[in-house]
């Protein structure tokens, strides 16, 4: 047996094959969709794809129907976290976790921040996914896992619709962003400490990983290759 044949990776059955595209078929088939189906008329089609699963002896028929209630499950849960648009402009007070190293571009730092429970303002309580923010001028020092109070001014996500350009909005949903703003400085901005949680805890790591490369390489041509390369930043 020659050492091309035998470290060749043995290839899935045609069945699994079809299973796996058909998954991945009813995932696709609700991105390009308008609107989610409604809970119920998902739910009465389980039953049909089971039948006809069952009576060609083939699995992709229930792994279509899964693929649907997968991707309708997630991007309802996303879509249930989102900012209404009602609220846009509204000041909001939020505690939560700074989520990913913050990236200072002249006079703004961007950020991702995780907050903890609703965000509240004297008369609103909304619940909000992670948020995309923008901290403009001098700011104490941002870091990676750490946990703020923070006041912003947030807005939905939006994107032009023109065909071939890049679609801003889709982007947001796709990294589970619910909402994009700024902080508006002030004096209830503070840091409350180091968070707890393990996501914060990973987050510190990245963000020593990324001071120590920054310490070694300074102004090396190769420094954010290598930040890419290793943490994952851009």
């Amino acid at each position: 047996m020659d050492v091309a044949h035998a470290c060749r990776r043995p290839a899935l059955p045609a069945p699994a094959n079809g299973t796996l595209l058909a998954f991945a078929a009813g995932t696709l088939l609700l991105q390009q969709a308008p609107v989610l189906p409604a809970p119920l008329a998902l739910a009465a089609l389980a039953l049909p794809a089971a039948l006809l699963a069952w009576a060609r002896r083939r699995g992709w028929p229930l792994a279509l129907w899964l693929g649907l209630a997968w991707f309708s499950w997630h991007a309802a849960g996303l879509l249930a976290q989102a900012l209404p648009a009602t609220h846009a402009g509204v000041d909001l007070v939020v505690t939560g976790t700074v989520a990913s190293l913050p990236s200072r571009e002249g006079r703004v730092t961007r950020f991702e921040f995780a907050p903890e429970g609703p965000a509240t303002t004297p008369r609103v309580a909304l619940p909000l996914g992670r948020l995309r923010l923008a901290w403009y001028g001098g700011h104490p020092p941002l870091r990676a896992g750490d946990r703020w109070q923070l006041h912003v001014r947030l807005k939905p996500p939006r994107g032009f619709r023109n065909p071939g350009g890049f679609d801003y909005a889709g982007w947001m949903f796709r990294q589970g962003l619910a909402a994009s703003g700024y902080v508006r400085d002030g004096p209830g901005n503070a840091r409350l400490g180091p968070a707890r949680h393990p996501a914060a805890r990973l987050q510190r790591l990245r963000q020593r990983l990324a001071d120590g490369l920054a310490a070694v390489l300074g102004g090396s041509r190769f420094a954010g290759i290598l930040a890419a390369l290793a943490l994952g930043e851009r």
